[in-house]
């Protein structure tokens, strides 16, 4: 058993065996022991390896001295709080048609639907990830997706202690570095404290910044807006507000941009009453329904983001959404108060996919904007076969290298990061990570890990103490995760999984920091 290093940031050792070969090696000299090493082989098949086959034109990079070749594309990154996958209609229609197991979750069981018309054209203008993991609550999964790199490398494991640490090099720095203007407009939640007098967002990079600095709103009509280190009272709707303040940067760009709109909703509003949900205003394009109950102001407050994502991407400029990389994602699953999908113990705030399973779509701004794909704008970015669903395990901190590698950028430093670019490539492409990892740690110090492949899943509680404990779940076929395979003890498959599942894990916690 590996332990975490005592400072994450001494030298750890080098791994010189691929990821694979690593499981592979494992994995064959414990079924061999068992004398089944060919039934272990054929049923787990947990690879990484790069497509070793170009894209198709429309997103193959053929040089910069050929016509309609975007060797910058813009990034819009857009991050929802508290939404989950069962709160994304397209996901719940994925798995209500193509689940083995069945699928009972329906956005629209009561009351009025939920509805998300921009969101669905997203998901038919890219790639759908059905198997992306973030943290299991907010700002580990902003440190991770700012920085490319996991919670025991930057300290970030709760929102109570969201204190993103002085001189981690974040994605903002490193476009910027590669020419782009930076926005970050919404919530922050990575500390305030700075000797910057533009405040924490300008520190990591952002040349503009206008949003809420805290985890949360006091109320969603009368909050506290920061903009480049001023603060004064808002009483637009935030979620409004937000769209406003992204829209003004964003179309008074004249060169490639990175905008990261990160809308409060769908988290509750808190102040000395308590936690509430709020309605958005009436007279909009979208549901104002009957405050009856929390479920339908969170479904209002979903859809008016909806609707002013597309207000936003309506009002820039056709030739620049043409060549904008579209990202939106969850930051972590929906809240136990509002989920009908996940247990509430296996929800926000769990190692469980209710809390770790979220929303990630990559959308091509050509192919949104006029419905189909072009042969002719070219550039890495692009979204080859688009309204695709991809089944790869992968991160939302892979995000950093993917947005690095569409600016032309550095992606040195985000150490735990896998570009996402060759699933946009193409659409035979082969995993890029072997196994993906998420992380918890209790205010007793316990450290509580869960690492998956492709079908497999472990949870080890307690992972680096005298006596962690197992879980072992087979999600493909148990995405609710309500049998612990490990439970009556363990077969001899199941410990091959679980000693190689467990051996991903060591991998990635062991692995080198790649930041200077």
């Amino acid at each position: 058993m590996k332990t975490i290093p005592a400072n994450p940031q001494a030298p750890q050792p080098v791994r010189t065996t691929p990821a694979p070969q690593l499981f592979w090696k494992r994995l064959f000299s414990k079924a061999l022991a068992l004398g089944i090493a060919t039934c272990a082989l054929a049923n787990l098949q947990v690879h990484a390896i790069k497509d070793p086959f170009p894209p198709n034109p429309g997103n193959q990079v053929p040089g910069v001295d050929l016509p309609g070749y975007v060797s910058q594309r813009n990034v819009l990154l857009v991050v929802m709080d508290d939404v989950g996958i069962d709160l994304m209609p397209k996901y719940v229609e994925y798995y209500a048609t193509n689940s083995v197991v069945g699928d009972e979750i329906d956005t629209g069981s009561t009351n009025t639907p939920l509805a998300t018309p921009t969101f669905d054209r997203l998901v038919e203008s890219g790639v759908t990830f059905l198997h992306a993991w973030s943290s299991p609550t907010c700002s580990p999964t902003r440190a991770g997706l700012f920085s490319g790199r996991s919670s025991f490398r930057h300290g970030v494991y709760s929102p109570s202690a969201p204190t993103l640490p002085a001189g981690t090099t974040t994605i903002a720095q490193v476009m910027g570095d590669a020419g782009y203007a930076t926005g970050l407009f919404g919530k922050w939640h990575l500390g305030t404290v700075t000797a910057d007098p533009l405040g924490r967002p300008h520190e990591f990079g952002w040349d503009q910044y206008a949003g809420n600095l805290g985890g949360m709103l006091t109320d969603y009509y009368n909050w506290s807006r920061t903009e480049n280190g001023v603060t004064a009272t808002s009483t637009t709707y935030a979620t409004s507000q937000t769209k406003t303040d992204a829209e003004t940067w964003i179309t008074a760009q004249s060169g490639p941009w990175m905008a990261t709109v990160t809308f409060n909703s769908a988290h509750w509003a808190q102040n000395a009453g308590g936690q509430y949900y709020q309605l958005p205003p009436a007279g909009t394009a979208y549901s104002v329904r009957a405050a009856i109950d929390d479920v339908q102001m969170v479904r209002s407050m979903i859809e008016c983001a909806d609707r002013k994502l597309d207000e936003l991407l309506a009002a820039i400029d056709p030739v620049e959404l043409e060549k904008t990389t579209i990202i939106l994602m969850g930051d972590n699953g929906t809240d136990s108060d509002i989920t009908s999908h996940f247990a509430a113990d296996h929800s926000k705030a769990s190692l469980y996919e209710g809390g770790v399973n979220v929303p990630l779509i990559i959308a091509d701004g050509y192919t949104y904007l006029h419905g189909t794909q072009s042969s002719f704008l070219k550039g890495v970015g692009r979204v080859v076969s688009p309204g695709r669903f991809e089944d790869a395990p992968v991160q939302t901190m892979d995000l950093f290298a993917t947005i690095a590698e569409i600016g032309d950028a550095d992606a040195t430093c985000g150490t735990d990061s896998v570009s996402l670019v060759p699933y946009l490539q193409s659409a035979t492409t082969a995993n890029q990570r072997a196994a993906i990892m998420a992380e918890t740690l209790s205010n007793s110090g316990q450290w509580d890990l869960a690492v998956r492949g492709p079908s497999y899943k472990l949870i080890v509680r307690d992972y680096d103490g005298a006596a962690p404990t197992y879980e072992l779940y087979a999600v493909t076929t148990d995405r609710w995760e309500s049998t612990n395979l490990l439970a009556d003890g363990a077969s001899w498959f199941e410990s091959i999984v679980q000693a190689a599942l467990l051996g991903y894990l060591d991998d990635l916690v062991t692995l080198p920091d790649t930041c200077p």
